[in-house]
């Protein structure tokens, strides 16, 4: 807005110190405090295996931006262990971030939200959370830059689809016509899509059951799988979901444990 970031440092710095020191209070109180066991480098997973992976799975909440199906409670994507297996995902992330840093160069709104998109989503995406590679809910406030943005943009589309060359508005029922049948067509679909998936937050074996059909190879959705269908009297069936959590993960003691 100030146009240049020396421009805006030079007229507002005194906002910039406020809000930098704030970190200090922040830095003190996490100084001696407890650490995430699940989050961080050194937990197994290289940063190059994991910024790999994270390309695939930015464009899996963007998809998922788009047409919100299939949500899962847990996912339990592979790792890519080098760049040649991640290059189609590395070659549209790279793709993506020159085509905002042009943006941003050009002082444009989509500029402004895509910036907006990575800042939000940086610290999951640079930082190793082996616990959890991906989850839609990180998409929330990145969702509060992109609904605008679509709005927006569909009004000045609308407006150009009913303007003629002059640039004055012609007075056309159409355009209206139009975007309210989207609109609503839009608005079914997705209530349908609502509906079926809260219908799985019913139950703890309804979510685990849901969650085991999208990711059938994951050792926690197994795990808790197996874990609701024993408190829910089937036995049987739970035992052999925990012979599938300990296949996939023999290490973790937890598997064996239950079994047991």
């Amino acid at each position: 807005l100030a146009g240049s970031f020396r421009r805006a440092l030079g007229s507002s710095w005194p906002l910039y110190v406020a809000l930098a020191l704030t970190w200090l209070p922040l830095a003190a109180f996490n100084l001696h405090g407890p650490r995430t066991p699940v989050a961080g480098f050194g937990l197994g997973v290289s940063g190059l295996q994991w910024w790999c992976t994270q390309t695939k799975v930015l464009f899996l909440y963007l998809k998922l931006t788009v047409w919100p199906w299939p949500l899962v409670i847990h996912y339990d994507i592979p790792y890519f262990d080098s760049i040649a297996a991640a290059w189609p995902w590395i070659a549209l992330t790279s793709l993506l971030i020159a085509l905002i840093v042009y943006g941003v160069y050009r002082g444009s709104a989509w500029g402004f939200v895509g910036t907006w998109i990575f800042a939000v989503l940086s610290p999951t995406l640079l930082i190793p959370l082996t616990a959890e590679i991906a989850a839609e809910r990180r998409m929330y406030v990145v969702l509060a830059a992109l609904m605008p943005a679509t709005v927006v943009g569909c009004y000045a589309l609308l407006r150009r689809a009913a303007s003629a060359s002059d640039g004055t508005v012609v007075e056309s029922k159409i355009p209206f016509a139009l975007t309210l049948a989207a609109a609503l067509a839009l608005a079914g679909a997705y209530s349908l899509i609502d509906l079926r998936r809260l219908s799985v937050y019913t139950d703890k074996l309804a979510l685990w059951s849901d969650a085991a059909e999208n990711q059938p190879n994951s050792p926690i959705i197994q795990l808790n799988l197996a874990t609701a269908l024993e408190a829910a009297g089937r036995k049987d069936e739970a035992v052999a979901h925990y012979f599938r959590a300990v296949e996939l993960q023999p290490n973790h003691f937890v598997n064996h444990f239950k079994l047991a």
